[in-house]
């Protein structure tokens, strides 16, 4: 779909569209994606919210994907949200997702350049409309924007980090610019008004650099469990990803973006060390992502073909059929801020193994729901594979107690409701 929305003197009710359904899970396998976001869409409040994301995916036309309908689902709570995001190529016009959220793509030329762009870009389509409340995705470049357009506006600004790399020595050390933003990142949290965390760990630093905790608000990223509680192990999904490999065979899953932090080559280095040892099993990555053609290149020259398959991008509807297809799911990041494949993969009754990060102490405890290894260490990822491979009963415990904890914990859990709870406190502190 592409809505174009109209020059702000001519604005008018945009036509309210109804999300498509999320294409059904492998045949056989799972529940339609449909119940990712049904009952979310409940009474909201007379907020106006304006959004500053570097997430890409936002931008995206054509069918909605599944990060613009968890938004179409927060803004349900909200009388109207407005997306200022990221986007590479040449500029493109405003275009609505749905009645509520209209999405407005910033072509900043390099990332440093990312707020000075925002800021004339809701000067463009909006002069000097004020919101209720500006939220940026994350403390670094979209925090700067945040920053100065609250300042402009004299608006609350809401800070949310979703990620594990603040202070984190794997982040510093990746890229240069990443020590930039780690120090200007601790500047924005301290001006913004509230900020939302998705793990405790993040909490804890906040406290260190001196925020009260009325500020600093607890939101995990939990959305749209159900269809993976519904997963069952087995079926056809199994045996189309075995292909002419034995049914004994070790089917091990890694669901996820395809980019260094995510640990994609700690997976197939343990898969090289399992294949050296002629252990039955295959590794499954579905997910896409920069670093897919280096992965896949990777694979051959360590003569992967065989038991590495790289399935790419696969609708968010279908992913609770590859969990139920798996025997062991691995998250094996080097930071993660919330660790949702390790909460889908609990959710479907699978057994992870995940490094140590933030997100993962949230969610696993260690030899009851899940593994927890050391960050980077593909002999403990290749030992803890075999450790569950050997072990069917035991894997099966490990599983089934995992979901069962998940939806004791997470089944009324209502993010859009948190998330509007957040917009509303974070307005009256104006």
């Amino acid at each position: 779909m592409s809505i174009q929305r109209p020059p702000a003197n001519e604005r008018g009710a945009i036509p309210e569209k109804s999300p498509p359904p999320f294409p059904s899970p492998l045949e056989g396998e799972g529940v339609g994606g449909e119940a990712l976001w049904m009952d979310v869409f409940g009474k909201g409040s007379k907020m106006r919210v304006l959004m500053i994301s570097r997430d890409a995916r936002l931008a995206e036309r054509g069918d909605l994907n599944d990060v613009q309908l968890r938004h179409i689902a927060y803004a349900s709570r909200v009388d109207r949200m407005d997306i200022l995001v990221g986007a590479s190529g040449a500029r493109t016009p405003s275009f609505a997702l749905d009645a509520k959220v209209s999405v407005h793509p910033v072509v900043p030329g390099s990332p440093l350049a990312f707020p000075a762009a925002a800021l004339a870009r809701w000067r463009a389509v909006s002069g000097k409309l004020r919101p209720d409340v500006i939220t940026a995705q994350d403390p670094f470049v979209a925090g700067w924007a945040g920053l100065a357009l609250a300042k402009w506006l004299h608006v609350p600004l809401n800070v949310q980090v979703h990620s594990d790399q603040l202070d984190n020595p794997y982040y510093l050390r990746e890229a240069a610019l990443n020590r930039v933003q780690n120090r200007l990142a601790k500047t924005v949290l301290k001006r913004a008004q509230t900020i939302r965390v998705v793990n405790r760990r993040t909490m804890e630093q906040c406290r260190a650099l001196g925020m009260p905790d009325r500020r600093c608000l607890y939101i995990p990223l939990v959305f749209g469990l159900e269809p993976f509680f519904a997963a069952r192990a087995g079926g056809s999904a199994r045996k189309s990803l075995l292909g002419r490999l034995s049914k004994t065979c070790g089917l091990i899953l890694f669901a996820g973006r395809l980019s260094w932090e995510k640990g994609w080559d700690v997976f197939l280095e343990s898969m090289r060390e399992l294949s050296k040892e002629k252990t039955a099993v295959k590794a499954v990555f579905v997910g896409s992502g920069p670093d897919a053609p280096k992965a896949a290149r990777l694979a051959s020259r360590w003569g992967l073909e065989d038991s590495v398959q790289f399935l790419g991008w696969r609708p968010y509807g279908k992913l609770p059929g590859y969990y139920a297809a798996a025997d062991v799911c691995v998250v094996p990041s080097w930071h993660e801020g919330f660790g949702r494949s390790t909460l889908e993969a609990q959710a479907a009754g699978r057994a992870v193994i995940a490094t140590a990060t933030a997100g993962t102490a949230d969610l696993i405890r260690a030899g009851r729901t899940g593994i927890v290894i050391p960050v980077g260490d593909a002999s403990a990822l290749s030992g803890a594979i075999r450790e569950l491979l050997a072990d069917a009963d035991g894997r099966a415990r490990v599983g089934e107690l995992a979901r069962k904890e998940a939806r004791e914990r997470w089944s009324d859990y209502d993010l859009p409701g948190e998330l509007a709870a957040m917009f509303e406190k974070t307005a009256a502190m104006r």
